[in-house]
Formats: C-alpha cells, structure tokens, sequence
C-alpha cells in the first residue's frame, strides 16, 4: 500500500535557505532509499514553515528511512539545528483510489 506522507517542520524564517541547501545535499539519499517514490520541499516563509511531501511504498519503508536517516549523526544535528527545539509534525495517509 503506497503512502503519502507529510512533514511540518517549523523554523526560524531566517533558516530557510539554509534548510534549501541542507535538503539540496541530503535529498538524493532520500529518492534513492528503496522504498521512496517521491519527496519534495517546501517553503512558507511567512510563518517560518516547511512541508516536505513524501511518497512511499509503505509505512515499513519509511520507518527504514527514518530509522536510517536518523542513525547518521550529522545529518540529525543539521536537522535539529534547522527545529531549534520544535518538533515536526508527520502524518501519514493512505492512498484511497
């Protein structure tokens, strides 16, 4: 079961370019990681928010990702950097037709 995927992360403002550059450099990992059918960012600057929108295969193969992803200690003290204490909102949703 394909899954849509979404990730709010809310930043200083001042931070979003830097989160450009940051999502620039680790984001092909990210669409080469089995499992991923797409992921793109976003930006609304006005209130300091990115949405990432991603694709899976499944559940499973996010959890991989993340846990994964999670494990290499400089792209999570980058990643927490960019949330200055905040925690991402994600949500999962299943694809209906």
């Amino acid at each position: 079961m394909s899954v849509l995927i979404t990730v709010e992360i809310p930043v200083d403002a001042a931070k979003i370019d830097g989160a450009q550059q940051l999502f620039q450099e680790i984001l092909p990992d990210t669409r080469a990681f089995e499992g991923c059918e797409s992921v793109s960012v976003h930006a609304n600057r006005e209130r300091g928010v990115l949405l990432l929108l991603e694709r899976w295969t499944s559940p499973e193969a996010h959890k991989a990702y993340m846990q994964w992803r999670m494990a290499r200690p400089e792209d999570a003290a980058r990643l927490g950097e960019l949330m200055a204490g905040a925690t991402p909102k994600l949500t999962v949703f299943e694809d209906l037709a």
